[in-house]
């Protein structure tokens, strides 16, 4: 009965761990914030390199720890797919206070916690996609990240 009981904890402690991904600074923000870490989950892909796999119509929890280099009561947060033109994540909710603690305070570290919904709207294949903080000056003050992820049927 102990045995079963251990066994349940560790399989609920493994469904809600996200896995550590690959990840890249976005051009032109060096300076205004570090990312120092982003977990997507479901993500098994993450223990070899590999891009995140969803299947379209469910979720993704995306978490990451970031400190600004900048004071901003507020910030908006959005997710792009990277390309030569960014095109936004259309009925994201941009206001990120609802999923960080704001205000934000230069040299404090934060976490941005995150359910997106992946649409069935979305075309299938691999994506680089952007995602943005920006405080109160967007162009001084951004935290910035690109990953790797594909939609799969």
């Amino acid at each position: 009965m102990k045995v079963l009981g251990v066994f349940a904890i560790c399989a609920l402690f493994g469904a809600v761990v996200s896995d550590v991904v690959q990840f890249s600074n976005c051009p032109n923000t060096v300076g205004s914030c570090k990312i120092n870490e982003v977990r997507i989950s479901p993500c098994p892909e993450a223990a070899t390199g590999e891009a995140c796999k969803f299947r379209r119509g469910r979720s993704a929890e995306i978490h990451f720890d970031f400190v600004p280099d900048f004071d901003s009561p507020t910030v908006e947060g959005r997710v792009f797919w990277a390309s030569d033109i960014d095109l936004p994540l259309v009925g994201m909710e941009t206001d990120a206070c609802k999923f960080t603690s704001c205000p934000i305070v230069k040299g404090e570290k934060r976490s941005y916690d995150f359910t997106l919904p992946i649409s069935r709207k979305f075309p299938s294949g691999a994506y680089d996609i952007k995602w943005r903080i920006t405080g109160t000056n967007p162009e001084q003050q951004q935290c910035c990240f690109i990953t790797k992820i594909k939609l799969t049927r």
